[in-house]
């Protein structure tokens, strides 16, 4: 570690983390999907209707597990698979 400057794997990830996040918040795509999911978020943590109506339609469909809508500050890893998993989900929430 010392070769490269860094005190510790700790700060190496966190440098890795600061990285990743200033890439991605510079890519203007990235920026208006994540304001996208922070609405969906906010809307279904406000409204109780809407989780029923949600988990309703999870249960609809075959395979898919059912997940509660939070919203989180995560570092790219999770972030990334969180978008993976919702690109699989075969059709949208529809009122």
């Amino acid at each position: 570690m010392d070769d490269a400057g860094v005190a510790s794997i700790g700060c190496l990830a966190h440098l890795l983390q600061l990285v990743v996040k200033a890439g991605l918040e510079s890519q203007r795509a990235v920026e208006d999907a994540v304001s996208v999911c922070r609405k969906i978020a906010t809307h279904f943590s406000h409204s109780t209707l809407a989780k029923e109506r949600l988990a309703e339609i999870q249960r609809s469909i075959p395979g898919l597990e059912q997940h509660a809508i939070i919203q989180v500050h995560v570092f790219a890893g999770p972030f990334l698979c969180e978008c993976q998993r919702m690109a699989k989900v075969p059709s949208g929430v529809e009122n």
